[in-house]
């Protein structure tokens, strides 16, 4: 049903013109149709009344109460469906392309906002137990706290002061906890499993497992690892180096037991004051003050210091010593045994072969062959140990007041041994030669490649007998050869 128009061209009360003026809603074909006015209402309304606002794109509701005028902006010319209520930063808008937000014109700009896709964006409130704040999602209090704070500590627990918390992570990634319990996944490059974490692989493999190698490196068996430690303490590593030691800092020696530390090597940069049994020990220069193979000077020992080798024995003392001054070294008793001397010159008064009797004595009058000590007479000849006489010294060789080779003893054996050939010698020789050829004694009378050898009388040596002998090694020459009491001379 539709009333048909109406004109009151008559009427001149004010009071009713300002009602049929003032109509707010017109029943028509069953709609209700509100009053359009083209600018914000400003004047005094009565209580309840609505008018609808259109100005360019923006349409609104306006309705009066409590004294004042209230916006509704509920669309826009552009298309969409818009709801405002109120105006600045008190207002609710809500659309169907942004979503719904409170508090800013601008959806960006609000502080509690939706967008169509659900993201919920609020500086304040509660969800789910956890209160919303301007940087931080919190809930519970003191050791119960729990957070997260992104531009601090994106998650913490355990306190109330993120800084503190038993368990936070911070902005940088820094993870802190008193205890944690993971079964499986990676940390950093380290596989987890429900007893053990480990990462590389083959000579790069390191492990930590609960078992009997808490910690090992080198290997991915840890029973075979160049480097592991036993859930006993005990340290296994083929080299340990210590370097950096701050002051004050040391490594505690009552901790280091027999037996519990095994290496290939140990490199410091300072090793002082140790005492232990080194074995074998294979080194390429060692400098000390003192080297000596032992301390107690009621044991034989030998020490090396600045002054030279020494050696002391546990009874008689010094024994030997070899100074680094370039003096003389000396030897107890000067005796050196059971020696190897290669390319070396002695100088010595007197040198001997051994320390008892016989030996053979070297000094400025010769080699001497000594027998006997000369302590005593018989008749008139000298005796020592009671089985062999005669002067001490049986012979000598090079003695400048004797002949080259002289025999100064009667022993049961001959003076001189000649080898007994079966032929002449066939090599170089001159006049003097002597040879024991067939059972006769043969002297080279002629110089030669071979010589010239002729018989000696074996009988009738007595006294003096005088041969002469042609020699041609220097010259056509006949020498004598004298015989006095069986000593050959040959004059030159």
């Amino acid at each position: 049903m539709k009333i048909g128009d109406v004109t009151l061209q008559t009427l001149k009360d004010p009071g009713l013109l300002e009602f049929i003026d003032e109509v707010s809603i017109i029943l028509n074909d069953g709609r209700y149709q509100l009053r359009t006015v083209s600018s914000i209402p400003t004047w005094s309304g009565y209580e309840g009344e609505m008018v609808l606002y259109s100005a360019g794109t923006e349409r609104g509701i306006y309705y009066y109460i409590n004294g004042q005028w209230n916006a509704s902006i509920f669309a826009a010319w552009t298309g969409q469906n818009l709801i405002q209520l109120g105006s600045g930063d008190n207002v609710i808008y809500g659309d169907t392309s942004t979503g719904f937000w409170i508090g800013n014109a601008n959806f960006a700009s609000a502080p509690f906002r939706v967008s169509m896709s659900g993201v919920l964006y609020a500086i304040s409130g509660i969800i789910g137990g956890f209160t919303i704040s301007s940087n931080s999602l919190t809930a519970g209090s003191g050791v119960s706290a729990v957070g997260l704070a992104p531009s601090t500590y994106p998650f913490y627990a355990g306190s109330d002061t993120p800084a503190v918390a038993p368990f936070r992570v911070s902005s940088t990634g820094a993870v802190t906890c008193s205890n944690i319990t993971a079964t499986g996944g990676a940390i950093s490059g380290w596989t987890l499993t429900s007893s053990s974490m480990y990462a590389g692989s083959g000579s790069s493999y390191v492990g930590i497992d609960g078992g009997p190698y808490p910690f090992w490196a080198g290997s991915e068996t840890a029973s075979l690892a160049p480097f592991y430690v036993t859930n006993a303490g005990v340290v296994h590593a083929s080299a340990i180096m210590i370097s950096g030691l701050q002051t004050g800092s040391e490594i505690d020696g009552s901790y280091l037991k027999i037996g519990t530390v095994a290496a290939n090597k140990i490199i410091v940069s300072d090793l002082s004051a140790i005492s232990s049994n080194l074995g074998t020990v294979t080194a390429g220069t060692i400098t000390a003050g003192t080297m000596q193979t032992s301390a107690d000077p009621a044991v034989s020992r030998v020490k090396m210091d600045t002054n030279g080798l020494i050696g002391y024995d546990s009874v008689l003392g010094q024994t030997f010593k070899l100074p680094t001054d370039g003096s003389a070294p000396t030897f107890s008793s000067g005796i050196i045994y059971s020696a190897t001397i290669i390319n070396t010159t002695f100088v010595s008064s007197s040198f001997t072969t051994a320390s008892e009797l016989p030996y053979l004595q070297l000094t400025s009058s010769g080699l001497a062959y000594v027998e006997t000590t000369a302590v005593g007479k018989y008749n008139t000849y000298k005796y020592g140990d009671g089985t062999k006489y005669g002067t001490g010294t049986a012979a000598w060789f090079g003695n400048s007041a004797k002949p080259m080779l002289t025999m100064e003893s009667e022993r049961t054996l001959a003076d001189i041994r000649l080898y007994a050939r079966s032929s002449e010698p066939s090599g170089a020789a001159v006049i003097g030669d002597i040879a024991f050829v067939s059972g006769t004694l043969r002297l080279c009378t002629s110089a030669g490649t071979p010589g010239t050898y002729k018989t000696v009388a074996t009988l009738g040596l007595t006294g003096t007998k005088v041969y002469y002998a042609a020699d041609s090694s220097g010259g056509a020459v006949t020498r004598k050869l004298t015989f006095t009491d069986g000593i050959l001379t040959a004059e030159t």
